[in-house]
C-alpha cells in the first residue's frame, strides 16, 4: 500500500491521500486520528482482498472489521461515519496498491447495527490514471474509459497475440517505426558533421534541420492520436451477473462476451454493416484479452501486497506457550515461528541471534516442544548462561517477540513484501533501546525491502531518526523514513527531513519539547534553592 486518503471517516471530514515511506512515523496526540488511518488502510486492505482474490461472489459489502473484526474496531456504519450528520450520509476511502488506485463509496442506514455497510460506488485505475473502471451498484452499470494507445501497450507484452489482437493501432505503430528511422538519420547527419569541410557542413546542419522539422510534425501526429484514441463503453449488470462471476474484470469479460455473441448473431447483406460488426467483434475480443491480462497483473500485485498488522500488547513472564492458544499474541508468535522448522544456521535464525546481541538481550535462543501441546523458550544470556525467557524483563520479552514475528516473514532469498503496522512498540521498552528500534526497521527495510508504518508516542525513535540521516548512516538522497505529525485539530502533515537531520516544519507544544519543559521547571527550582 502505497497512499491512503478518505472522507467522512471517523475523526476526519476529509484526510487528502498520504504517501507511505519505507518506514513511516505517525506521532501526535491521543485522538488526534492516528489509529484512524490505520483503520482505515486495513479496511481498505482487507476488502480489496476479499473481493478481488478470495470472494466466491460480488456481493456489494464492505466489511468494517478484519479478521471477524478482531484488528479493527470500527463497529457499525454510523459509528464509522463522521459527525455530524445526516448531511454526511457516504463515506469515501482511496488507496493505491501497487500499480493499481482503488477508491469506495459506502453507505448505510446510521441506526443500523450491521457490522458492514452498502458499496455505492468502486473504482480502479491506473497509477497514470489512464484507463478507469467504474462500478456503480446502485445504478447496475460500469463505466470503462481507456485509451486504445494504452490497451495497445498492454497487450504487445503479451507477444503480440495470436491472429493480429494487438495491432489495434498500426498507424501509431509505422509513426513510432518513422520517428526511429528520422532518429538514426539525424544521428549519422550528426556523426557526418564531426569530419566534414565548411562547406559541406552547412549543407548537412541544413538537412538535420529539415530532418527535426520532419520529427517535430511527426510527435505532433503521434500525440494527436494518442489523446484522440479513448474507448469508453458503457455495460448494464443485474444482480445475477455479479452472483454468477466472482471478479469485477471477469464479469465485463463475460459481458463483453455477450456483446460479441449478439453482434454475430445479427445478419446482414450490407457490406457496411458486416464491416461494423466485424470490428466491434475485433473490439470486444482485444478488450477481453486486456482485462484478462490487468486481472492477472491485479492478482499479482495483490498477492505480493500482504498487510501485518502488530497491536501493541501486555507482554507476560511465562513459561509456558500453547500451541492451541492462537488468541494469546505470545503464542501465536512462538507457535508461528517453530512451526515453520528454521534451521540453524539459516537467515532467519541468524538475524535473531545478530540482532539480540545489537539490544544487548542474549547470544542465542531456544525454542523445545512439549509433547507437541506447548512451548517453552530459553535465552542463551550476554554471560553465556541460558534463563527462560520468563526471567527477562518485560522490554527484552517484548524484544524477542518483534525480532521471532519479523524472521516468519523472511525467506531465503527475500522478504515476504508487504507493509508490517505496529503500534506503539516502545512499551516497555528503556529509551537507548526505544532508538535502537529505528536501526532495526531501517535495516530491515533496506536489507529485505519490507515496509513499515510505526504509530508511536516515542521521540527517542524519532530523534534516533534524525541522527542518523545527521551522521549519515542514512544517506538523504535515499532515505526511507518519513514522518506524520497528527495535531489536536486539522490534517496530519508531514514534518519533511533536511540533509541536516532536521525537520522542516514544527511539532506542536507536548511532543519533542515536553521533557525540555519540566527539565526547565526543574532547573528553574534548584537554582532558587541555591
Amino acid at each position: 500500500m502505497q497512499t491512503i486518503g478518505f472522507k467522512n471517516f471517523r475523526r476526519f471530514e476529509e484526510l487528502k491521500p498520504l504517501d507511505l515511506s519505507g518506514v513511516t512515523f505517525f506521532v501526535g496526540g491521543n485522538n488526534a486520528g492516528k489509529s484512524t488511518v490505520v483503520k482505515a488502510m486495513m479496511l481498505m486492505h482487507d476488502n480489496i482482498c476479499r473481493s478481488q482474490l478470495y470472494s466466491n461472489d460480488l456481493s456489494p459489502i464492505f466489511r468494517l472489521g478484519t479478521d471477524g473484526g478482531k484488528d479493527v474496531h470500527v463497529g457499525t456504519f454510523g459509528r464509522a461515519l463522521h459527525k455530524p450528520y445526516p448531511e454526511v450520509r457516504e463515506i469515501e476511502l482511496q488507496t493505491q496498491i501497487g500499480i493499481f488506485i482503488f477508491r469506495y463509496v459506502i453507505g448505510g442506514d446510521v441506526e443500523s447495527q450491521r457490522l458492514n455497510a452498502d458499496i455505492h460506488i468502486l473504482e480502479i485505475q491506473n497509477q497514470e490514471r489512464t484507463w478507469s473502471i467504474l462500478v456503480d451498484y446502485n445504478k447496475g452499470i460500469i463505466s470503462f474509459k481507456c485509451p486504445e494507445y494504452e490497451i495497445k501497450n498492454v497487450l504487445k507484452q503479451r507477444n503480440r497475440f495470436a491472429h493480429g489482437i494487438a495491432n489495434v493501432d498500426s498507424e501509431t505503430d509505422k509513426l513510432q517505426e518513422m520517428l526511429a528511422h528520422i532518429d538514426g538519420e539525424i544521428a549519422a547527419l550528426r556523426n557526418d558533421l564531426m569530419s566534414a569541410d565548411e562547406i559541406k557542413k552547412v549543407l548537412i546542419e541544413r538537412e538535420i534541420k529539415n530532418k527535426e522539422a520532419q520529427k517535430t510534425a511527426l510527435q505532433s501526429q503521434s500525440k494527436s492520436k494518442k489523446s484522440d484514441m479513448i474507448i469508453e463503453e458503457e455495460l448494464q449488470f443485474t444482480s445475477e451477473d455479479a452472483q454468477r462471476e466472482s471478479h469485477i474484470l471477469s464479469m465485463m469479460t463475460k459481458l463483453f462476451e455477450e456483446k460479441i455473441e449478439e453482434v454475430s448473431n445479427v445478419r446482414s447483406d450490407s457490406l457496411d454493416t458486416r464491416a461494423k460488426n466485424e470490428a466491434l467483434i475485433k473490439k470486444y475480443t482485444t478488450l477481453q484479452e486486456w482485462l484478462k491480462h490487468m486481472r492477472m497483473m491485479l492478482r499479482a500485485v495483490l498477492n505480493k501486497s500482504g498487510m501485518v498488522y502488530i497491536p501493541s500488547h501486555a507482554v507476560a513472564q511465562k513459561v509456558f506457550f500453547s500451541r492451541e492458544d492462537r488468541n494469546d499474541y505470545m503464542s501465536d508468535v512462538i507457535g508461528r515461528y517453530q512451526s515453520m522448522n528454521f534451521k540453524d544456521g539459516s537467515s532467519q535464525r541468524k538475524f535473531i541471534q545478530d540482532w539480540m546481541k545489537n539490544f544487548g538481550i542474549g547470544l542465542d535462543f531456544k525454542i523445545e516442544s512439549i509433547q507437541g501441546e506447548a512451548f517453552t523458550v530459553s535465552i542463551t544470556n550476554m554471560n553465556g548462561e541460558e534463563v527462560p525467557l520468563a526471567d527477562l524483563g518485560m522490554g527484552s520479552i517484548q524484544i524477542i517477540l518483534l525480532l521471532l514475528k519479523l524472521a516468519t516473514l523472511i525467506e531465503d532469498g527475500g522478504l515476504y513484501p508487504g507493509l508490517v503496522i505496529i503500534e506503539e512498540p516502545e512499551q516497555n521498552i528503556h529509551p537507548k533501546l526505544q532508538s535502537k528500534l529505528a536501526e532495526l526497521f531501517e535495516y530491515v527495510h533496506r536489507e529485505f525491502k519490507l515496509r513499515f508504518l510505526i504509530e508511536t508516542h516515542s521521540e527517542y525513535m524519532i530523534r534516533k531518526t534524525q541522527a542518523m540521516i545527521a551522521t549519515e548512516k542514512v544517506s538523504f538522497d535515499n532515505n526511507p523514513f518519513k514522518v506524520y505529525y497528527f495535531p489536536e485539530d486539522g490534517e496530519p502533515y508531514d514534518m519533511v527531513y533536511q540533509p541536516s537531520g532536521l525537520f522542516e516544519n514544527k511539532f506542536d507544544e507536548g511532543f519533542f519539547d515536553e521533557a525540555s519543559r519540566q527539565h526547565v521547571v526543574v532547573i528553574k527550582k534548584a537554582r532558587e534553592l541555591q
